[in-house]
């Protein structure tokens, strides 16, 4: 009747090939879902933080959501500007660090189950 479904199977190269971009694709969905995850908590926890740090997949701001994630622990930091330089290459601005310094110093971010979250936030920038 003509109504049959024709199948490809690939084979050889083709086929290793369709295999791998089916491994990319899904690992860039993870990964995705993982910055989403990320954004998420930190849009919880110090919101302020993604206003000044726009981008959230770079070295700069994954070093600090790993080892600096809340307001309290940007401010004692001290010397910012000296971190995020070195950090990140000379790309901060010493403007955008002193803005970071500012809005954790007013920061609105909820502190109830604080630890959790950072545990999970560590997770997540380790996962990326």
């Amino acid at each position: 009747m003509g109504h049959a479904l024709t199948l490809v199977v690939p084979e050889g190269a083709a086929a290793e090939l369709r295999r791998l971009t089916h491994a990319r694709e899904r690992a860039m969905k993870r990964r995705i879902a993982r910055f989403n995850q990320l954004h998420y908590r930190m849009a919880v926890g110090f919101p302020e933080f993604l206003e000044v740090m726009k981008k959230i997949s770079t070295k700069t701001t994954l070093y600090l959501m790993k080892n600096h994630p809340t307001p309290q622990q940007i401010v004692g930091l001290g010397s910012l500007s000296k971190v995020l330089k070195k950090i990140g290459r000379g790309q901060i601005t010493e403007q955008q660090a002193q803005k970071l310094l500012g809005v954790a110093q007013t920061s609105i971010g909820i502190h109830e189950g604080q630890q959790s979250m950072l545990l999970e936030i560590q997770y997540l920038v380790s996962a990326v």
